[in-house]
């Protein structure tokens, strides 16, 4: 169903309905599926530390895609301020210690702070559980964001 749901989504979004659009739906609706399985779905189980009935799952997600789609937009917002001259620009690197342990964990954070614009992970460094952010906006308080980017993965995955 998932599978499904992501093809359409694709083809409804691109509003590009010729075949190798739609291949490539398909190929993506593929790899979504497959990474949400490999981390979040235990067979009929639900989500990882759900119970038998999995009918709590969904619910485990909306939390964390509610804070990730906040940070989205209040970052594009800080972003587009500085594009327009609006707001200075202070970029500034930060190297931080992670809380997490789990290595998918980790590349999911890193992955998300990459995608929040105006961030990008640097290095992802193995075995020292530390991770290099580049920041546009320096004032930003970058051990809070990565802790609360943590928590909320957290969660999610049922670490």
């Amino acid at each position: 169903m998932l599978f499904l749901v992501i093809a359409l989504t694709w083809l409804v979004a691109s509003w590009n309905f010729q075949v190798h659009n739609a291949l490539l739906g398909v190929l993506m609706a593929f790899a979504v599926e497959r990474t949400w399985r490999r981390f979040f779905w235990v067979g009929h189980m639900g989500l990882k530390g759900i119970g038998a009935t999995g009918r709590k799952s969904e619910f485990r997600l909306l939390p964390f895609l509610a804070f990730y789609l906040t940070e989205l937009i209040r970052s594009s917002v800080n972003v587009s301020l500085m594009a327009l001259g609006l707001k200075a620009s202070r970029p500034r690197i930060a190297r931080l210690r992670m809380d997490i342990s789990d290595r998918g964990a980790q590349v999911l954070v890193a992955n998300l702070i990459t995608l929040t614009p105006g961030s990008l992970t640097l290095d992802l460094r193995e075995g020292k559980d530390q991770i290099t952010v580049h920041l546009l906006d320096g004032s930003i308080d970058a051990e809070e964001m990565l802790r609360s980017l943590e928590r909320t993965v957290r969660r999610a995955m049922g670490l």
